[in-house]
């Protein structure tokens, strides 16, 4: 028995659950995704993945929608994993924790076939730029307690450490940077930076940082203290 979680907003093909369950090889699955399209007002961008190379390969592209995967019933039970109450991005918490309770790569399969259709909303409570946006901090303190408590935290913190800054400084950033209130923008922006060099001072170290594409060349040659600074009086 698998369970899905998907939103009203969204949207999926006919068979899709059909064609999920035949990857699940008599429920030795524990997780299964598929790929889906981004669903803009104007446009649709699909979001495929043909294969993941290991669990930390998966921790780093992995998709952390939960809309696009079914999980086997025992597993999330077992593991006792649910989403956090009154937080924003809770998704990624919970994409997280299921990564850490994956038996093995194996126990994960991918239904190459587009078959969801996300739908993107401008005015979605998870695209308004407001003070709000700090959940994503708490939802990642949260990862980082679950690893801990796992005594798995130091196996995976240069995922960890990656994930953490580039949604910090990467999307995040770019979201606080449309806040209107500038004292919440400046509280906002602080408290990314004030976290990130708490939990990762030595984060542009992180040999994941060191693959070129755009994103982590403007992490490491354009993220300091005095960007930052001059990005919060903006």
């Amino acid at each position: 028995t698998y369970i899905a979680f998907l939103d009203a907003d969204d949207y999926v093909e006919k068979r899709m659950f059909e064609r999920m369950l035949k990857r699940s090889e008599d429920d030795a699955k524990e997780i299964i995704e598929t790929n889906f399209i981004w669903e803009y007002q104007n446009h649709s961008v699909m979001d495929k993945v043909q294969s993941y190379d290991s669990i930390r390969d998966y921790m780093i592209r992995g998709r952390v929608e939960a809309l696009n995967k079914i999980y086997r019933r025992d597993f999330i039970l077992g593991n006792k994993l649910n989403f956090p109450k009154g937080l924003l991005y809770e998704d990624v918490e919970f994409f997280y924790k299921a990564i850490a309770c994956l038996s093995s790569l194996n126990a994960l399969a991918i239904d190459e076939q587009p078959e969801i259709h996300y739908v993107q909303r401008e005015d979605s409570i998870s695209n308004r730029s407001n003070v709000k946006i700090l959940d994503i901090v708490r939802v990642y303190e949260n990862v980082f307690q679950y690893y801990k408590s796992s005594d798995i935290f130091l196996e995976y913190r240069p995922e960890l450490e990656y994930k953490f800054v580039r949604s910090l400084y990467g999307s995040f950033l770019l979201r606080a940077l449309k806040i209107k209130d500038k004292a919440i923008k400046r509280k906002v922006i602080d408290v990314f930076s004030e976290k990130v060099e708490s939990y990762f001072p030595e984060w542009r170290q992180n040999k994941y940082l060191k693959k070129p594409n755009k994103q982590n060349i403007f992490l490491r040659f354009f993220v300091n203290k005095i960007t930052l600074k001059i990005m919060s009086h903006l």
